[in-house]
């Protein structure tokens, strides 16, 4: 997780107490299609990570606060835990658009989730990384086969988890979980839970075209 990450998470729990919050369903979309799709290139991964060959570049270039908050759907954000969609905060030095979500008050474990899309490859983003937690610091390929990866703050891991995932050439889609309060989660659960969203957001946007 970026420093960056980390200031995102405290502003996400602020916003808990002024966001209006809504529960989603709890069935799981079905499957979008994956791979390149006909006329388009499969380009190959960020330099310097262990990440396999991008499938296709997807569409997000362009994407505002509202397209971005319609990545994960009402179904989808019942399997996560969380509700609503709102604008994530941005600062001077970090303008990237992005939508946060938030579990319902009194949830036994008080979470927040946030989708992003920044304007520079993995690689870069990851050069504003500090040294990750080797617990959970992991890349792998997501089911839709594009390169993420994964990381938390060393000796800060109870604040949550990050994933990075290569989805264009010079833009990253970063899926994050803030815990807030309530009962503890164990990192991996943080982390599968961001992965989960990083899966869902990306499925959506390959079922976009």
């Amino acid at each position: 997780m970026t420093k960056r990450a980390i200031k995102r998470a405290v502003q996400v729990v602020v916003l808990a107490s002024l966001l209006p919050v809504l529960i989603g369903g709890c069935a799981l979309n079905g499957s979008q299609p994956t791979g390149p799709q006909q006329g388009q290139a499969a380009s190959p991964p960020e330099p310097g990570l262990d990440l396999p060959k991008r499938p296709r570049d997807l569409p997000v270039a362009g994407l505002g606060e509202v397209q971005i908050c319609e990545l994960i759907k009402p179904e989808q954000l019942g399997q996560l835990g969380v509700g609503g969609g709102d604008p994530a905060p941005k600062d001077a030095e970090h303008d990237f658009p992005g939508c946060s979500w938030l579990s319902e008050p009194g949830a036994a474990s008080s979470i927040g989730v946030l989708v992003l899309i920044a304007p520079m490859s993995v690689q870069d983003l990851q050069a504003q990384s500090m040294d990750p937690s080797g617990d959970t610091a992991t890349t792998y390929e997501l089911a839709d086969g594009f390169g993420a990866v994964q990381s938390q703050v060393p000796g800060a891991e109870r604040l949550g988890c990050v994933v990075d995932v290569d989805v264009a050439e010079g833009k990253t889609l970063e899926a994050g979980l803030s815990w807030q309060g309530g009962a503890e989660l164990t990192n991996q659960d943080m982390c599968a839970k961001a992965k989960q969203a990083a899966e869902f957001a990306v499925s959506n946007l390959q079922a976009q075209g």
